[in-house]
């Protein structure tokens, strides 16, 4: 990869679309925008019927770089295989994933290709900021400053995604848990696909799965991606944190296909979503309802052989959990739990 020019570097860009005719446009015009002329970008218009086609097609019609792709309505998993489908048809270097209503930078794509290229990448990550329709959020994260960029191998990528190792002590504007800040070879990540039965995280599940074919990748600092932060990032269903247990139970049974560090952040994981589902549900009053996928949830971790340490911070809590529904009610009312996704930051 390292002997190819930048201008020879194809990379395909995956757009799924569900009625964002507001936000639209910004995107794509962004995506327009870059210094990188190299690409195609696969905008799969999901069964919108906000007007988010016809906007699709009007791009599609001045710019061959915008292909316009129709469907009915099936998910954003479906969207995005549809695209990954087609991309494998033709020749590319890199894929890289963009939601709609977010836009990036003109040398969003130039990064990617030239830290690819330079490092002999098969892994980039580039860094974000987030922004509403009053511009720039400010938060504590924005006086993060640079780093130099890291060479990582495919266990410390995983230390990099939970900020574990030596990311536990660094800050970086990197961090996130999702696909959209993130750039693949397309030869590594061939014939993978978006889990369809997942209503929620299946971003994140398919960048985990992503990342245990890597050998090489690149963490920077450098913002290029824009998160757009909406009403509907604040609120979400009261499914959402028993979804992301269900999530990360179902990666267990995939555990044997990870690296050592991804065991590690596997197992973290499923404590982790138990407990905050553990939590949440006391917090707004569904414990009744979800006790039974947390005791589930329970028993697997008890009888599981843990491959990590990660265990030992989340004794307590299990005992607690064993000792029953008075425990934990007397327990949580000394604990303060904020409201589930109460907070506008979607990269924890």
């Amino acid at each position: 990869m390292s002997s190819q020019s930048s201008d020879c570097f194809s990379v395909a860009v995956v757009v799924p679309v569900y009625n964002v005719a507001k936000y639209l446009p910004e995107c794509l015009d962004s995506l327009l925008r870059q210094t990188h002329r190299n690409f195609t970008v696969f905008c799969v218009d999901d069964g919108s019927t906000d007007g988010s086609g016809d906007i699709l097609d009007a791009y599609a019609a001045k710019d061959s770089r915008i292909l316009a792709l129709h469907k009915s309505n099936g998910g954003v998993s479906s969207a995005r295989n549809l695209a990954l489908d087609l991309i494998e048809e033709s020749s590319f270097d890199g894929i890289c994933f963009i939601d709609s209503d977010d836009y990036v930078k003109p040398n969003f794509l130039q990064h990617y290709v030239d830290t690819a290229l330079t490092e002999n990448a098969d892994y980039v990550v580039c860094a974000w900021d987030m922004f509403d329709r009053d511009g720039l959020i400010k938060t504590p994260r924005s006086s993060i400053p640079p780093h130099p960029s890291k060479l990582v191998d495919i266990n410390e990528a995983f230390d990099h995604y939970l900020k574990r190792g030596q990311w536990s002590k660094l800050k970086s504007k990197s961090f996130s848990p999702f696909a959209a800040n993130t750039f693949f070879a397309a030869d590594t990540i061939r014939g993978l696909r978006f889990s369809t039965t997942l209503r929620r995280a299946e971003d994140q599940e398919f960048r985990l799965r992503a990342m245990t074919r890597i050998h090489r990748g690149v963490i920077t600092s450098d913002v290029t991606y824009m998160y757009r932060l909406r009403a509907s990032s604040l609120s979400h269903s009261g499914n959402d944190i028993t979804d992301d247990l269900r999530y990360a139970m179902s990666l267990l049974d995939h555990l044997d296909e990870f690296p050592s560090a991804g065991k590690k952040t596997i197992e973290f994981l499923v404590l982790k979503h138990w407990w905050l589902c553990t939590c949440f549900s006391f917090a707004d009053g569904t414990f009744p309802k979800n006790q039974a996928l947390l005791s589930s949830a329970y028993q697997r971790i008890s009888s599981h052989r843990f491959q990590s340490d990660v265990l030992k911070e989340f004794r307590g809590k299990l005992r607690l959990f064993a000792m029953g529904e008075w425990a934990l009610r007397l327990y949580m009312c000394f604990r303060k739990t904020k409201k589930p996704h109460s907070s506008g930051n979607p990269y924890p």
